[in-house]
């Protein structure tokens, strides 16, 4: 039976293993919107390597996830909550000097590169899973 394309609108199902990390559920039973947070993890598995078959990549038998993969994470810890975007920032009323300014836009590319290295240390994670 071929494989059904997926469209707007219709339902997965995602069945846990017999077997699944305790780490695995308890980040789904922490998650208020489940549907959500699987597709922030796509849309930013899309946004590292394009769109293509992670069994291609992943190895279907994995070693059990453990607590010192996740150290560097701080598992358990409360991420922080997302901050506004840069363009919502540089819309706010300037009071600052051109070079305050300056200096304060390369402070913001440097938080937005770690938090891009953070993002990608977490689907470097999942995909070795």
């Amino acid at each position: 039976m071929a494989k059904k394309e997926k469209k707007p609108g219709d339902h997965i199902i995602l069945r846990l293993k017999n077997n699944e990390s305790p780490l695995v559920l308890e980040w789904m039973n922490r998650q208020s919107n489940l549907s959500d947070a699987i597709r922030y993890l796509i849309e930013e598995e899309i946004r590292a390597n394009a769109v293509r078959d992670l069994q291609e990549y992943v190895p279907a038998k994995r070693k059990p996830l453990a607590l010192v993969e996740l150290e560097r994470h701080e598992v358990g810890a409360e991420p922080e909550k997302e901050k506004p975007d840069r363009q919502e920032r540089e819309s706010e009323p300037e009071t600052e000097t051109a070079e305050a300014e300056t200096g304060k836009a390369d402070e913001v590319d440097k938080k937005e590169e770690s938090e891009e290295e953070y993002s990608d240390d977490i689907i470097d994670h999942w995909m070795n899973i």
